[in-house]
């Protein structure tokens, strides 16, 4: 057996305040890859699913307005390059981690998470449904609010860090994302660094049953569309 391994992650932005999200996927999309998209919306607002796409896990708070999503799709492979629309039912800023994810278990039984809120960004524990395998961690970080600072240091043991604020100048806003690969039946991962917070998530990845699972079509490009967004080197 062998980790998940992350073909992708991107980031994305959107700083005008309108209901619509477009959220680029990956250049090269293969089939049965997981595609995770884990979206920050500054306004506690209902946030329709897209068609093809599962929630997750979502958590709101009204004091900063804000919510924090997840959502997940089993990739058909014609998404390359594609853009999907995570319309609010207000109009509001958001910012969004996009993960492609391949030898993993192709379905969406294979992602467990738990959500929650704290004031210090303590991502929760969490013991998947499928015991100790091989398995792709990935935490979170979100926040609503001018509040100056990002998520602050990366938990122990977790790194490959990803981030995205509506603005850069005062860091207003963003989700954060890390990862760590461990066979272990539970993680309980430290607290982020920043102590004002609103949200933070532990997701697992379980991998293929047989070793293999999902597909690499290319690799990794920059996309720049009218949002402004990258993508990390893995």
């Amino acid at each position: 057996m062998a980790f998940p391994t992350v073909l992708d992650a991107l980031i994305q932005v959107f700083t005008s305040s309108n209901t619509s999200h477009n959220v680029a996927m990956p250049a090269t999309v293969g089939a049965n890859n997981a595609l995770l998209v884990l979206i920050q919306m500054a306004g506690n607002v209902t946030i329709t699913t897209p068609g093809g796409w599962t929630s997750l896990g979502q958590v709101a708070d009204s004091t900063p307005s804000s919510r924090m999503a997840a959502f997940g799709k089993v990739a058909v492979g014609d998404e390359d390059g594609t853009t999907v629309d995570f319309v609010s039912a207000s109009a509001c800023k958001a910012a969004s981690n996009v993960y492609q994810i391949s030898s993993w278990f192709q379905d969406l039984a294979g992602i467990a998470i738990a959500t929650g809120g704290s004031n210090n960004h303590d991502p929760p524990s969490l013991s998947p449904s499928w015991g100790a395998l091989d398995t792709l961690w990935i935490i979170t970080a979100s926040q609503d609010g001018n509040i100056g600072v990002n998520a602050g240091t990366v938990p122990t043991d977790y790194g490959n860090r990803i981030n995205a604020h509506y603005d850069e100048s005062t860091l207003e806003s963003y989700v954060d994302s890390a990862r760590r690969e461990f066979n272990s039946a539970t993680d309980n991962p430290v607290a982020w660094g920043n102590s004002a917070a609103n949200f933070a998530f532990t997701l697992a990845i379980r991998p293929s049953a047989g070793g293999g699972g999902g597909t690499i079509k290319g690799r990794r490009t920059l996309h720049m569309l009218g949002t402004r967004m990258g993508s990390r080197t893995l």
